[in-house]
């Protein structure tokens, strides 16, 4: 949708107000790393697409933070959309001492799960994000990830154990 000269002049007149700002509330969110002027520079385009959303008369910094925020939150989950059994290497290193036999029994119990549930299991338990910062990223309910998550490891340490006096 192309924009009318005074329109463009309003949105930049915004922009100019708030742009500082928007700038400080992403690079604190993003911890100052290099995806701050991407997600600056996404925030940017996407205010200008939806300019004619904006009600004139509403509060235009809640409009323009609530772009911000959900341009971080588009970030964080297209960053964190992984979906495999993560390298040994890729632990932190109090968690590499687990042997190699521990690790191959692990992923036979991790790898039927189904996605989206393996990758939000592993960004829980192997690395450690919480589960209300999942369920942020996802958008999902943070109680339902949490229940699940706890269901995926009961289930999983109980054929561990079971299999674990199959063998014995």
């Amino acid at each position: 949708m192309e924009m009318k000269k005074k329109d463009v002049e309003k949105f930049e007149d915004v922009w100019a107000e708030y742009h500082d700002a928007i700038y400080r509330f992403i690079a604190y969110a993003t911890n100052y790393c290099d995806e701050t002027m991407d997600i600056f520079h996404d925030t940017y385009i996407a205010a200008y697409s939806s300019w004619h959303s904006l009600n004139h008369y509403g509060a235009r910094k809640v409009w323009i933070y609530t772009i911000a925020k959900n341009m971080i939150i588009k970030h964080k989950k297209d960053k964190l959309k992984l979906s495999f059994i993560p390298d040994v290497s890729l632990l932190p290193m109090d968690n590499r001492e687990i042997d190699i036999t521990t690790r191959m029994d692990m992923e036979k119990y991790v790898e039927p799960l189904e996605e989206p549930w393996r990758t939000y299991f592993f960004l829980n338990v192997v690395f450690g994000i919480t589960t209300k910062e999942i369920a942020d990223m996802y958008g999902l309910s943070h109680e339902m990830l949490r229940k699940r998550i706890y269901r995926m490891k009961q289930t999983i340490v109980g054929k561990m154990r079971q299999d674990e006096g199959d063998k014995t």
